[in-house]
């Protein structure tokens, strides 16, 4: 019984030895290493430089209706809309003081064009957006997708 019990422990050595032989053979083949820390270190920099440039910044759209003050004044050639001081606590963020309307009827269009900060135009708007360049909008007649076609044009 003796010897029977020694050749079934030299087999499993034998086998235990050429494991371990064959897995270092194949890490050295392969040139692997397995370090935890920059592991966890390569792990934390891949995922930093995956995350696409559209996750951080977005196009962010409100929905309301408010009643502002509000003149036109021209910026590089274009025409905006400046808030007046006292209703800017009525926009999404306190710190626009300006943006461009995107729907203006005629009507509209013709009553900013005489508007001055001491005889304002009163307009309701539905909704409002900044991009991510810091461009606002304000649309009169809200809907779905309207902030994304329309800012694209102007």
């Amino acid at each position: 019984m003796h010897k029977v019990i020694s050749t079934s422990t030299s087999i499993i050595i034998i086998a235990a030895c050429a494991f371990f032989v064959a897995t270092y053979t194949i890490v050295r083949t392969l040139n692997l290493s397995f370090p935890i820390s920059s592991q966890a270190l390569a792990v934390e920099k891949l995922s930093k430089k995956s995350a696409p440039v559209d996750v951080a910044c977005q196009t962010r759209a409100f929905q309301g209706d408010e009643k502002i003050s509000v003149w036109q004044i021209m910026k590089d050639g274009k025409a905006f809309v400046k808030v007046a001081k006292e209703d800017i606590s009525k926009l999404p963020f306190s710190n626009i003081d300006n943006f461009r309307l995107i729907d203006q009827t005629p009507a509209i269009e013709e009553q900013l064009a005489s508007s001055s900060e001491e005889n304002p135009v009163q307009i309701s708007i539905t909704g409002f957006a900044t991009l991510c360049d810091g461009t606002a909008f304000a649309a009169l007649s809200y809907s779905d997708g309207l902030f994304s076609e329309k800012s694209q044009s102007i």
